[in-house]
């Protein structure tokens, strides 16, 4: 297995919805070892990470993570932020997070052996407050 990081920028995004999709190919499971967030703008923020109930359909444009050694195969996880239909709500959260109203307020998850994320399935970055812009990077072991 090899590390891979990808971070973005979500500048877009309204209450109860998904922030961001970390999706696995039908093929490989993944393990999410870090995530990371920071307000772009001023605006309390409520967040939590879990599996939603059912995948979105149709990610638009997914972007795939960055292998953090350049020698290593181009990675097959994906991360998404728009959908023609959306992840749903997850039933449980591994963390949630109520961050304070400050310009660039976040918070750093580890997970020291990894949540795994089984092929062909996603975890994600649930919203259940509106605000501003939110800064989000992840390290994945593919």
């Amino acid at each position: 297995m090899a590390i891979y990081s990808l971070a973005i920028a979500s500048n877009s995004w309204m209450l109860n919805r998904c922030i961001l999709e970390i999706r696995t190919a039908a093929t490989d499971s993944a393990r999410l070892l870090e995530m990371g967030f920071a307000g772009g703008g001023y605006g309390g923020r409520f967040i939590g990470l879990g599996r939603p109930q059912n995948m979105g359909v149709g990610p638009s444009s997914p972007i795939t993570v960055l292998p953090e050694n350049s020698s290593d195969a181009v990675g097959t996880v994906t991360f998404a932020t728009n959908w023609g239909t959306e992840p749903t709500v997850p039933l449980r959260f591994f963390r949630t997070i109520m961050a304070d109203d400050v310009a660039c307020a976040g918070m750093i998850w580890s997970f020291p052996k990894g949540i795994v994320i089984p092929p062909s399935s996603s975890i994600v970055l649930w919203n259940f407050s509106g605000t501003s812009g939110l800064y989000i990077w992840a390290v994945i072991d593919e």
